[in-house]
């Protein structure tokens, strides 16, 4: 229901949805996760993490899970924990995809640009989001021949 009401942009409505659900099963590592990103959404981020941390708890070893959270310190300009998070992911499996577009943003944030290029090119990552990673008026032949400009 918290799903539909949210389709519906009910976003109080789905809240109270989320809070049924968790009273029915607390232990639902679905509803906590769908829960932290609709409140994520609103900018309750500081709400959101309890329950992602709590799905982690329930699911230490979900990819997805961990990912959230570090995609979350990222949101949260939490950059140095964010990476934390996303190399445990690379260690838990260093071919899950989803890691290395946020990770290398993590690093752009930095300021950390070789970490970020490196990690773009590590995944085979070509294209606007390569180009970005080369920011800096030395870098702009570079950054040229990505955005193929």
């Amino acid at each position: 229901m918290a799903n539909i009401k949210e389709i519906d942009l009910d976003w109080p409505g789905a809240e109270e949805e989320y809070e049924r659900a968790l009273e029915l099963d607390p232990n639902s590592v679905r509803v906590h996760e769908t829960y932290a990103w609709d409140l994520q959404w609103l900018g309750r981020l500081d709400e959101a993490m309890p329950h992602l941390k709590r799905a982690q708890e329930l699911d230490p070893l979900g990819l997805d899970l961990n990912w959230d959270i570090a995609v979350l310190f990222n949101f949260s300009r939490q950059y140095d924990r964010a990476i934390e998070q996303f190399q445990k992911i690379i260690e838990m499996d260093p071919n899950y995809a989803p890691v290395h577009g946020p990770l290398a943003l993590s690093y752009q944030e930095k300021g950390m640009y070789e970490e970020a290029i490196a990690v773009l090119k590590k995944a085979n990552v070509s294209g606007a989001q390569l180009a970005y990673a080369y920011a800096g008026p030395e870098r702009e032949t570079k950054r040229r021949k990505y955005l193929m400009i």
